[in-house]
Protein backbone atom coordinates (compact mmCIF):
# COMPACT_ATOMS: atom_id res chain seq x y z
CA UNK A 1 0.00 0.00 0.00
CA UNK A 2 1.37 3.40 -0.96
CA UNK A 3 0.69 6.16 1.51
CA UNK A 4 1.52 9.74 0.59
CA UNK A 5 2.03 12.02 3.56
CA UNK A 6 2.91 15.64 3.11
CA UNK A 7 3.03 18.74 5.20
CA UNK A 8 2.53 22.23 3.81
CA UNK A 9 3.28 25.18 6.07
CA UNK A 10 2.47 28.70 4.99
CA UNK A 11 3.44 32.10 6.22
CA UNK A 12 1.03 34.82 5.22
CA UNK A 13 2.40 38.03 3.74
CA UNK A 14 -0.05 40.84 3.10
CA UNK A 15 1.04 43.80 1.02
CA UNK A 16 -1.12 46.93 0.87
CA UNK A 17 -0.98 48.61 -2.52
CA UNK A 18 -2.74 51.97 -2.97
CA UNK A 19 -4.76 52.01 -6.16
CA UNK A 20 -6.49 54.62 -8.22
CA UNK A 21 -8.67 52.51 -10.48
CA UNK A 22 -5.61 50.63 -11.78
CA UNK A 23 -5.42 47.69 -14.14
CA UNK A 24 -6.85 45.26 -11.57
CA UNK A 25 -10.42 44.37 -10.77
CA UNK A 26 -10.63 46.16 -7.42
CA UNK A 27 -11.60 49.62 -8.68
CA UNK A 28 -14.18 50.31 -5.95
CA UNK A 29 -11.63 50.17 -3.13
CA UNK A 30 -9.00 52.69 -2.08
CA UNK A 31 -6.59 49.91 -1.09
CA UNK A 32 -6.31 46.51 -2.74
CA UNK A 33 -4.91 43.75 -0.58
CA UNK A 34 -2.36 41.51 -2.20
CA UNK A 35 -2.18 38.20 -0.35
CA UNK A 36 0.77 35.85 -0.82
CA UNK A 37 1.48 32.78 1.29
CA UNK A 38 5.14 31.75 1.58
CA UNK A 39 4.81 28.17 0.43
CA UNK A 40 6.72 25.28 1.90
CA UNK A 41 5.92 23.04 -1.04
CA UNK A 42 5.95 19.34 -0.17
CA UNK A 43 9.27 17.80 -1.17
CA UNK A 44 9.42 14.01 -1.61
CA UNK A 45 11.38 12.18 1.09
CA UNK A 46 13.94 10.77 -1.37
CA UNK A 47 14.72 14.31 -2.60
CA UNK A 48 15.21 15.53 0.98
CA UNK A 49 17.67 12.66 1.52
CA UNK A 50 19.75 13.70 -1.50
CA UNK A 51 22.34 16.44 -1.24
CA UNK A 52 20.21 18.57 -3.55
CA UNK A 53 19.72 22.31 -3.75
CA UNK A 54 17.46 23.43 -6.58
CA UNK A 55 15.01 26.00 -7.89
CA UNK A 56 11.55 25.56 -9.35
CA UNK A 57 9.79 27.92 -11.76
CA UNK A 58 6.08 27.94 -12.64
CA UNK A 59 3.93 30.32 -14.68
CA UNK A 60 0.28 31.10 -13.93
CA UNK A 61 -2.51 33.06 -15.63
CA UNK A 62 -4.17 35.77 -13.55
CA UNK A 63 -7.95 35.37 -13.30
CA UNK A 64 -10.57 38.00 -12.50
CA UNK A 65 -10.07 39.10 -8.89
CA UNK A 66 -6.37 38.29 -8.96
CA UNK A 67 -6.43 34.55 -8.35
CA UNK A 68 -3.91 32.38 -10.21
CA UNK A 69 -4.84 29.50 -12.51
CA UNK A 70 -3.58 27.42 -15.42
CA UNK A 71 -0.21 26.44 -13.93
CA UNK A 72 2.60 25.69 -16.36
CA UNK A 73 5.83 24.03 -15.25
CA UNK A 74 8.88 25.87 -16.61
CA UNK A 75 11.53 24.25 -14.39
CA UNK A 76 10.93 21.50 -11.83
CA UNK A 77 12.49 18.04 -11.64
CA UNK A 78 11.22 16.92 -8.24
CA UNK A 79 7.79 18.22 -7.18
CA UNK A 80 4.34 17.32 -8.30
CA UNK A 81 1.99 19.99 -9.62
CA UNK A 82 -0.51 19.46 -6.79
CA UNK A 83 2.11 20.56 -4.24
CA UNK A 84 2.50 23.86 -6.10
CA UNK A 85 -1.15 24.66 -6.80
CA UNK A 86 -2.22 23.73 -3.24
CA UNK A 87 -0.56 26.87 -1.88
CA UNK A 88 -0.65 29.25 -4.85
CA UNK A 89 -4.43 28.89 -5.22
CA UNK A 90 -4.74 30.87 -1.94
CA UNK A 91 -2.95 33.90 -3.37
CA UNK A 92 -4.73 37.08 -4.44
CA UNK A 93 -3.05 39.67 -6.68
CA UNK A 94 -6.00 41.99 -7.40
CA UNK A 95 -4.02 44.77 -9.11
CA UNK A 96 -2.79 42.54 -11.91
CA UNK A 97 -4.65 42.49 -15.22
CA UNK A 98 -6.82 39.49 -15.91
CA UNK A 99 -4.99 37.30 -18.43
CA UNK A 100 -1.52 38.50 -17.48
CA UNK A 101 1.19 35.98 -16.57
CA UNK A 102 2.84 35.59 -13.16
CA UNK A 103 6.00 33.53 -12.69
CA UNK A 104 6.81 31.97 -9.32
CA UNK A 105 10.41 31.01 -8.51
CA UNK A 106 11.24 29.14 -5.30
CA UNK A 107 14.69 28.07 -4.03
CA UNK A 108 15.33 24.89 -1.97
CA UNK A 109 18.62 24.59 -0.04
CA UNK A 110 19.70 21.16 1.18
CA UNK A 111 19.48 20.85 4.94
CA UNK A 112 17.54 24.13 5.26
CA UNK A 113 14.42 23.90 3.10
CA UNK A 114 12.72 26.65 1.11
CA UNK A 115 14.77 29.81 1.53
CA UNK A 116 13.25 32.29 -0.90
CA UNK A 117 10.38 32.81 -3.26
CA UNK A 118 9.98 35.37 -6.04
CA UNK A 119 6.74 36.43 -7.71
CA UNK A 120 7.30 38.15 -11.06
CA UNK A 121 5.01 39.82 -13.60
CA UNK A 122 5.17 42.74 -15.99
CA UNK A 123 4.09 45.16 -13.20
CA UNK A 124 4.75 43.30 -9.94
CA UNK A 125 8.07 41.93 -8.66
CA UNK A 126 8.34 40.60 -5.13
CA UNK A 127 11.09 38.51 -3.53
CA UNK A 128 10.57 37.01 -0.08
CA UNK A 129 13.69 35.76 1.69
CA UNK A 130 13.55 33.70 4.86
CA UNK A 131 16.27 34.76 7.27
CA UNK A 132 17.30 34.38 10.86
CA UNK A 133 17.06 31.03 12.63
CA UNK A 134 15.40 28.93 9.92
CA UNK A 135 15.13 26.00 12.35
CA UNK A 136 13.97 27.32 15.75
CA UNK A 137 13.90 23.76 17.12
CA UNK A 138 17.57 23.17 16.20
CA UNK A 139 20.43 22.18 18.42
CA UNK A 140 22.01 25.62 18.93
CA UNK A 141 22.30 27.16 22.40
CA UNK A 142 20.06 30.01 21.28
CA UNK A 143 17.17 27.57 20.84
CA UNK A 144 14.49 27.27 23.49
CA UNK A 145 14.40 23.53 22.90
CA UNK A 146 17.23 21.09 23.65
CA UNK A 147 18.72 19.02 20.83
CA UNK A 148 17.28 15.90 22.42
CA UNK A 149 14.04 15.96 24.33
CA UNK A 150 14.42 12.55 25.97
CA UNK A 151 13.59 12.84 29.67
CA UNK A 152 16.14 11.49 32.13
CA UNK A 153 15.63 7.85 33.04
CA UNK A 154 15.39 7.02 36.75
CA UNK A 155 17.99 4.54 37.97
CA UNK A 156 16.50 1.32 39.35
CA UNK A 157 16.79 0.88 43.12
CA UNK A 158 19.17 -1.88 44.32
Amino acid sequence: MNVKIGVCFSFLFVVLIPTAGGAGSNENSETAVTEIHFCHFRVPRHVKAMNASFSIVYAFQVNEGGSLAEPKKLLDRFLDLEAITECVEKWRLPDLREGSVVKVVAVWKHGIGWTQMSILSDVFNQRIIRSGDLNPYGSGEESDFPATSTPPVAEPEP
